[in-house]
């Protein structure tokens, strides 16, 4: 254990209070420098609890977030604690449809479960959109930032090869770029890909070689 301070134990709190935070936030309490040694002295203490404070970058633009993830890979143990069964089934349910297509229409999601009310489901859908398990964008919905943190054990678990890794930086893509070539499977998140390819005058996949056409 490491002798918390003040300022741990209120970065700490701020974490269980917000669950997911933008890192330029955290910046207008905390100096960079002075925020990971904080970071670094709450995860020594949180390990006995299976808990640590990570990074996440959004798919969307590249912006950087950080939140308290749950290690333990018990199935979706993370979301049943806080939700009913009908509640946790139907979360399920649109996971396995964001798994395997990366979005999908916010109207069928309402709708993924035909033995339940249409306003019932999206009451449901809007509770984990607010805590951040799901985000809606624009008339799609998509797994949400704290999803990604906590879950990706149990996706990488349950569905394979179905999810794919960021060629620049291995976290998850659900929306992203591919590679032309049919036979190469690389993908990238925009961002990522933007950066990477930022300087060069013909950008060219990392695993074939083949040219790189930004979408």
């Amino acid at each position: 254990m490491q002798p918390a301070t003040d300022d741990h134990r209120l970065l700490l709190q701020y974490f269980i209070s917000h669950k997911v935070i933008a890192e330029d936030k955290i910046q207008q309490h905390f100096p960079k420098t002075r925020f990971e040694e904080l970071v670094h002295g709450i995860n020594i203490n949180l390990q006995n609890m299976h808990l640590e404070i990570k990074r996440i970058i959004a798919e969307e633009d590249g912006s950087v977030f950080w939140g308290i993830v749950n290690l333990k890979n018990d199935e979706l143990s993370q979301i049943a604690t806080n939700y009913n069964k009908v509640e946790v089934d139907l979360f399920k349910a649109i996971l396995d449809k964001l798994a395997s297509e990366g979005q999908m229409l916010y109207l069928d999601a309402i709708e993924v479960n035909p033995h339940m009310s249409r306003d019932k489901a999206e009451n449901i859908i809007l509770k984990f959109v607010d805590d951040k398990w799901l985000t809606r964008d624009g008339g799609e919905l998509v797994l949400g930032l704290r999803a990604r943190l906590e879950l990706r054990p149990y996706l990488e678990e349950v569905f394979g090869e179905e999810m794919k890794e960021c060629v620049f930086c291995t976290e998850i893509v659900f929306k992203g770029e591919t590679c032309e070539n049919d036979r190469c499977s690389t993908v990238a998140h925009r961002h990522c890909a933007q950066r990477w390819f930022a300087e060069k005058p013909n950008p060219k996949c990392p695993t074939c070689s083949e040219p790189w056409e930004d979408e």
